[in-house]
């Protein structure tokens, strides 16, 4: 703790990115594909004015099948 940053007063960063990963997995009926969804959201962050300069958000899909 004695070591922590203050908000608005660090030294070295400009900016902070933040995000999370969700995924989700689903099997079809006959349990030959499952399909995996991902999605990353993230956000880039002004640490001084604290104001979000940048969101991004992507999801991906990817299917697989047992022959």
């Amino acid at each position: 703790p004695e070591t922590r940053k203050i908000m608005r007063a660090e030294l070295g960063a400009d900016l902070m990115l933040l995000g999370d990963i969700n995924d989700v997995q689903q099997r079809s009926l006959d349990g030959r594909t499952v399909s995996q969804y991902y999605q990353v959201n993230l956000d880039l962050t002004n640490l001084e004015s604290n104001e979000k300069v940048w969101i991004g958000s992507v999801e991906v899909k990817k299917v697989s099948r047992d022959r």
